[in-house]
């Protein structure tokens, strides 16, 4: 009466096509990232007035954070994903 391979098969399509989707939204998210703690940090090198050091530092500090848990995010999505396969 009710096939659940076909119910299981479906609802894995369901949810792992957007985990999918998301993944990849991450690790785009996560380059551009790491590619602004570059320019960061190359802006820190050239600037030599040290009071307009401390405002490139703390953004230095928020991107790094977010980078961390960014990869914390993608990690977690790589498990699910792997389940569901």
């Amino acid at each position: 009466m009710f096939n659940f391979s076909i119910y299981n098969s479906w609802i894995k399509k369901q949810i792992l096509v957007p985990l999918e989707q998301i993944n990849d939204l991450l690790q785009k998210n996560l380059e551009k990232l790491k590619e602004n703690k570059r320019n960061i940090e190359k802006q820190i090198l050239e600037t030599k007035d040290q009071s307009l050091q401390a405002p490139l530092v703390a953004s230095k500090t928020r991107t790094i954070m977010r980078i961390e848990d960014v990869e914390k995010h993608i990690n977690v999505i790589k498990v699910y994903i792997n389940k569901l396969k």
